[in-house]
């Protein structure tokens, strides 16, 4: 678990509360915007749960890749997983960022939408095919989704600013700390956690 976690896991934990000042200075900022995006995901989960029967024929294919890909992961090293997961979420969080304004909304839009209809659509697939509760899958995800949901819906409230592009760089500091420490309980906590109540 943790004990295993390498130093940038524990630096990036420290920095956090420095981070979390800076989010809530954010959060002002946003006022409830914040709420919106999350609104959007939750939307999209409800859709990919409701949907499920209809989406699955077309996910197959990409649901083996998924598994290939998790398989290759979890066959490195913890750290090769981090950084892979904290990098993935990264470019998410720069794009939203960039094209937020750009696309009148309409990226961070479908990135919360998209990601909301996924997991929803998985947690519909695993009580329907694997006998998963809900309670399970959700709380499998709760450790790092939490964190990892408040990092994009930020970056995605900062992409919608109107405000120059270095500025928006500077406020995506706490959701990157944010990020970090999302991708360590990933890796060592949610996974094991996983492994035992799935």
């Amino acid at each position: 678990m943790c004990s295993s976690a390498p130093e940038w896991c524990s630096w990036a934990t420290s920095s956090l509360e420095g981070w979390w000042r800076k989010l809530s200075e954010l959060e002002k900022l946003f006022n409830k915007k914040l709420f919106v995006w999350g609104g959007i995901f939750a939307l999209g989960a409800a859709c990919g749960a409701l949907g499920h029967k209809a989406i699955l024929p077309h996910m197959v294919s990409l649901i083996d890749v998924g598994l290939r890909a998790s398989g290759r992961l979890s066959a490195g090293s913890g750290v090769e997983a981090a950084l892979f997961i904290f990098m993935k979420n990264l470019s998410v969080v720069f794009l939203c960022a960039l094209l937020g304004r750009g696309t009148r909304g309409t990226f961070p839009a479908l990135v919360c939408f998209i990601n909301g209809g996924i997991l929803g659509f998985l947690g519909a697939v695993m009580r329907a095919y694997g006998d998963v509760s809900w309670w399970r899958y959700v709380a499998a995800l709760s450790p790092h989704g939490v964190i990892e949901l408040v990092a994009v819906f930020a970056a995605c409230t900062v992409g919608m600013l109107k405000a120059p592009v270095k500025k928006k760089l500077r406020l995506l500091g706490a959701p990157l700390a944010m990020l970090a420490v999302a991708a360590c309980v990933e890796t060592w906590i949610s996974s094991g956690l996983a492994s035992r109540i799935l």
